[in-house]
């Protein structure tokens, strides 16, 4: 008997055989998937198990994952509860192991970009900066990195609306033009690509402008001119042109079709 106690006991869930099944629900298809995954970091906790950085980036993950109407609705307010958690754990009570990485929060700013909130470009925005404060002070190791501002981007492009797009579409740029200023400053981690030209192309094509279309292909037109000068080597993808097209071809404009061709 003591033999069998002990060899249940030895096969007890631990921190990765949890995080294992949260990641699992990541990536899964299932409904209110990422409702799951806290679920399972919850029973974690109650079962005496402590959650580790990678255990909340997992479920940050599912949160930016989430397809259900009721979980895209909270998804930004669910986010920023388990980065504040983190950063709370790790700078007032030292609990290292919670120490967030640029990984985390680019995971919190997707999870943000992919709510339903109508602020959710500004909200991912404001992650960004806290970012920047944090590594001038507490976590030097979280400076903001391409996929950091690209995140934010998308969270720009998603939000666009006939309300706020125009303003959602000229803050992803500016992004774009922070992270060049920055980069040639000597900031290589945070050089710009082609799916950071892509993501404000995306911004001004679902912004309801009725420029919508010409913004679109006025950014497209500076990255292959950057591109023709040998200023850059990123080169318009399909997902660049596909954009355009697109902005082209709901534009109301009487040149558009030929635009778009």
């Amino acid at each position: 008997q003591h033999g069998g106690k002990s060899n249940r006991e030895s096969v007890r869930p631990n921190v990765i055989t949890y995080t294992a099944v949260i990641g699992g629900y990541a990536r899964s298809k299932e409904r209110n998937l990422a409702t799951k995954a806290e679920a399972i970091l919850e029973r974690m906790e109650r079962n005496g198990v402590v959650p580790d950085m990678v255990a909340y980036t997992s479920v940050l993950n599912a949160w930016s994952k989430a397809t259900s109407y009721h979980e895209r609705k909270v998804s930004a307010k669910k986010s920023l509860a388990i980065i504040d958690k983190m950063e709370r754990l790790y700078i007032e009570e030292e609990q290292y192991h919670m120490k967030p990485n640029p990984i985390t929060y680019a995971a919190c700013i997707n999870g943000i970009g992919n709510s339903l909130d109508w602020n959710s470009g500004t909200m991912a925005e404001d992650v960004l900066r806290r970012m920047y404060d944090l590594s001038n002070t507490t976590i030097p190791s979280v400076k903001p990195q391409t996929n950091t501002y690209n995140a934010v981007i998308t969270a720009y492009a998603r939000n666009t609306n006939r309300k706020n797009g125009r303003m959602n579409a000229q803050k992803a740029e500016s992004l774009l033009v922070e992270m060049t200023r920055r980069s040639q400053q000597g900031e290589v981690n945070i050089q710009p690509n082609v799916r950071t030209w892509s993501g404000v192309m995306s911004a001004w094509a679902g912004s309801g402008e009725n420029a919508a279309a010409i913004n679109a292909q006025r950014v497209l037109d500076n990255l292959e001119q950057l591109h023709d000068m040998g200023r850059t080597i990123i080169r318009p993808n399909c997902v660049c042109f596909t954009t355009v097209m697109s902005a082209w071809s709901t534009s109301r404009r009487p040149d558009a079709v030929s635009r778009a061709e």
